[in-house]
Parts: C-alpha cells; sequence; structure tokens
C-alpha cells in the first residue's frame, strides 16, 4: 500500500520543483524606459456634405399634426430626390411629437395643441450643390434648418498622415527628454493610440437664401487629429559613466 503511494507523490515532488526552477530560470527586465505622448494632425478638403432639413407642423390634435406633417416631409423629400439624391442617402434624424400648453397665469396649464416635428438629413456628394439642396427643401415646405456639416468619404488617409505626425512628434518629444537627462533611446518597446483618428465633422449654419439668391455654402477644410502614446527602451548616454558628478557650488569657502 505505502509503495503505490509513493509514485504521485514523488511525481508532485518533481514537477514542483521543476516550476520552482522555470521561475528562477526566468529573465528579470530591467531595461529604463522613457514613455511620452505625441499629438499629431492633417487637414484636409472634404469631399461630403451633410445637410439636415425639416418639417415643423401644428394642428389641436396629435394626428391632425402628424398627418400634416407627413404629407409635407413627403414633398421635401420628394424635391429633394428630384434635385439628384439618392433614397439611400435621406434617412430620417429626429421625429417628435410634443404638446403645447396654454400657461395662463392662475390657471393650470392646459394642452391646446401639438407640434410634430420631422427632420431628414440628406448627404450630398457633390458640394457645389449644396447650397441648391438647401432652396430645394425650402421651396417644398421646409421651414426649418438644423444645419450643415462636412466629412470625408474615405478618411483613412487623413487618419494615417494625423498618426505618422503623431509618432514623429512623439520621437522628438523623447529625444529632447533623453538629450536632457543624459541617457540614449534604444528602441521602441510600446506604442499606443489613445485616440480614435477620425475626422471632426465640420458644423456650420445655413443661411436663408435672399432675393432668388443661392444660398453660399463654405466647406472650408477638415481637421483630423490623432494621439500615440509611446514608450521607449533607454540606455547610458555616449561617455556617461555612472552616475553624473555633482555641480560644484559657485562662491564656497575653501577650507
Amino acid at each position: 500500500m505505502l509503495r503505490y503511494l509513493l509514485i504521485p507523490i514523488t511525481c508532485l515532488t518533481l514537477m514542483s520543483a521543476s516550476t520552482i526552477s522555470l521561475a528562477q530560470a526566468r529573465p528579470r527586465d530591467d531595461r529604463k524606459t522613457l514613455s511620452v505622448t505625441g499629438t499629431g494632425e492633417s487637414q484636409s478638403r472634404p469631399d461630403l456634405a451633410y445637410v439636415t432639413v425639416g418639417v415643423s407642423t401644428e394642428a389641436r390634435t396629435a394626428h391632425e399634426a402628424a398627418q400634416q406633417n407627413a404629407e409635407a416631409t413627403a414633398k421635401v423629400v420628394a424635391a429633394l430626390r428630384g434635385r439628384g439624391i439618392p433614397e439611400r442617402d435621406i434617412q430620417t434624424s429626429n421625429y417628435s411629437v410634443q404638446p403645447r400648453y396654454d400657461n395662463r397665469p392662475g390657471s393650470e396649464p392646459t394642452i391646446v395643441g401639438y407640434v410634430v416635428n420631422n427632420m431628414v438629413r440628406a448627404t450630398i456628394r457633390k458640394l457645389e450643390q449644396v447650397g441648391a439642396a438647401i432652396d430645394t427643401a425650402l421651396s417644398a415646405g421646409a421651414n426649418n434648418v438644423q444645419g450643415v456639416s462636412f466629412g470625408l468619404d474615405d478618411a483613412d488617409a487623413a487618419e494615417d498622415a494625423a498618426l505618422r505626425d503623431a509618432v514623429r512628434d512623439a520621437r522628438r518629444r523623447a529625444e529632447v527628454l533623453a538629450t536632457a537627462a543624459g541617457v540614449r533611446l534604444q528602441g521602441v518597446r510600446r506604442i499606443e493610440e489613445q485616440s480614435d483618428a477620425r475626422p471632426m465633422p465640420r458644423m456650420m449654419e445655413a443661411r436663408m437664401a435672399m432675393a432668388g439668391a443661392a444660398t453660399p455654402i463654405s466647406p472650408g477644410e477638415l481637421t483630423v487629429r490623432a494621439t500615440v502614446s509611446v514608450v521607449f527602451d533607454i540606455g547610458p548616454g555616449a561617455g556617461r559613466q555612472g552616475a553624473t558628478p555633482r555641480r560644484q557650488r559657485t562662491g564656497a569657502r575653501t577650507p
């Protein structure tokens, strides 16, 4: 009975010894590091515009307000499609039904009607047609222009440029710090993107057309920003032996 028990005990002892020896044999990483953060950006001309227009209607009942709104919004969407904007590029961005109250002093608020708002967003791929699209929507019955924003259909190139600029900025900062500290950069240990390098849509308020003139729209430029965190391995600087000698104070008395 004792002989059979010695076998698993011996195996367990050997396994434990092997585990300890492997842990002891694992080398320690005592290399010093320097962590920096770099920022970068790139500018691009937008090639997309997002126009948000809508219809607001009011009636005594919610049903009447909604029915009137549906008819008016259908005309606006049809007019946008008539400008060559495909159906896939027109979508509802907001729809709401809210009561309107009569708030007379000294009496309880009472509902006197309902307001229905329906906003649609049209993606316009030819920027020279943005102003005309707004005018078309207004002529078709839209009475609310929420605004215009611009974007990029393919933002990869702009994002890559911003990331490269951020990495260059991180290395520049690391070199400045390393030189000031008397050490030398040896390589990149880790690099992480801290922000999503996406272009922020540029918003602007569309001005109403006057006397038949087209609504003026200026797309400008989009700025794509990126932030990265880089960890560098560092080592002793050239000709650096041990610690930097203590600087002697000027004006000290000699014993």
